[in-house]
């Protein structure tokens, strides 16, 4: 069969769409269990919701790693996503359904979009960002008793979408042993991504936090943006000048913003925008950590974030601990970088799909 010339950015750009779509529907059906009385206990909800649909993103990168069929997990996913109205009867077991697809296909994006991103982090961002407006989109219409049937028609069709850039054939190793990866680790390698676990752990419960506050609509619609575009730009930019340099001065002017908080509404919008421009930076190093192992990275990310929002759910909404954690995160970043400067140097080669799985 005669390769074609992949248009990867489109692919990209397809698979955050997706992940926008697959966000709003796990959301609106979480909100509605929630406004219909389906589940009366919200903290209940909110523990299931983070443990399924992002705690076991851990395990499922794993095996999406190893099974290597990104178009018929991602497909199962969405179809698991797809299944769960026709439960609503239940509506625990249907919330379960939903956030076992949502992990499934949140896992199986991240290791197509890793894998084409050869190191950089402004994919990651792209794909990543489309789930920040697709979950608010989702909470606002399941909370105020919206329930989109729409989603629920398209994402079967969805599911097909895969097949037009991953085909059927059998898709090469890309785990293969390569020389420049240690066959040890170093403690380089285990320092690294605990360091940068830690950095999204903060970056999470600040998100938290401030989704605990008074905001009016408008106000979380700006909020919202703030982190779409910030995860959008962070990764562009951080390419361009450097992943030290620019992402540090963007958690500085993060810090000096949330530090003088309250302050007027732009002024925290512009430090949620600097603050979420670590997010592809950091996702990006730990799958440089991890050559071949997309997925798992992916999954690690996620697992340190819901830690992150599991560690402050219950805490107040205060700007004394917002700008605490601003300031962990600048720590832990920076040390972070440092360790994942010398284990690159020495022995990072970032991972990459062969021609054949995208063709």
């Amino acid at each position: 069969m005669q390769n074609r010339t992949t248009n990867i950015p489109a692919v990209v750009f397809l698979y955050g769409i997706l992940h926008g779509l697959v966000d709003a529907a796990s959301m609106s059906l979480f909100f509605f269990c929630l406004w219909s009385g389906g589940i009366s206990d919200a903290v209940f909800g909110f523990l299931l919701y983070g443990i399924v649909a992002f705690g076991l993103q851990l395990p499922f990168g794993y095996l999406v790693d190893r099974v290597n069929r990104p178009k018929w997990t991602l497909t199962l996913g969405i179809f698991l996503l797809a299944a769960a109205p026709s439960l609503l009867n239940v509506p625990t077991v249907a919330l379960l359904l939903a956030c076992l697809g949502n992990a499934l296909f949140h896992v199986t994006g991240g290791h197509v979009v890793l894998s084409l991103s050869r190191g950089k982090a402004a994919m990651p961002g792209i794909y990543v960002a489309p789930g920040t407006l697709g979950a608010s989109l989702g909470a606002l219409l399941g909370s105020r008793g919206f329930y989109p049937q729409a989603f629920w028609v398209v994402l079967p069709v969805l599911a097909a979408v895969p097949i037009l850039f991953l085909n059927a054939s059998e898709q090469e190793e890309t785990s293969a042993a390569n020389p420049s990866v240690p066959k040890r680790r170093t403690p380089f390698f285990e320092a690294g991504i605990l360091l940068f676990c830690g950095c999204i752990a903060c970056r999470s419960s600040v998100d938290i936090l401030f989704q605990k506050m008074n905001f009016t609509a408008m106000s979380a619609l700006f909020i919202t943006l703030a982190a779409f575009f910030g995860k959008i730009g962070g990764g562009i930019l951080a390419d361009r000048f450097g992943w030290h340099r620019f992402t540090l001065f963007a958690l500085l002017i993060a810090l000096v913003i949330m530090a003088f908080a309250p302050v007027p509404l732009p002024f925290l919008v512009v430090g949620l925008f600097f603050l979420n421009t670590s997010m592809p930076v950091t996702l990006a190093a730990v799958s440089n950590f991890l050559p071949h192992r997309p997925g798992l990275a992916f999954g690690i990310t996620a697992f340190a974030m819901i830690l992150g929002a599991f560690a402050v759910f219950r805490l107040p909404a205060d700007f004394r601990l917002i700008s605490l954690s601003v300031f962990c995160c600048i720590l832990l970043f920076h040390l972070g970088i440092r360790h994942y400067n010398v284990y690159a140097g020495k022995f990072g080669e970032p991972p990459t799909l062969s021609r054949r799985e995208i063709e």
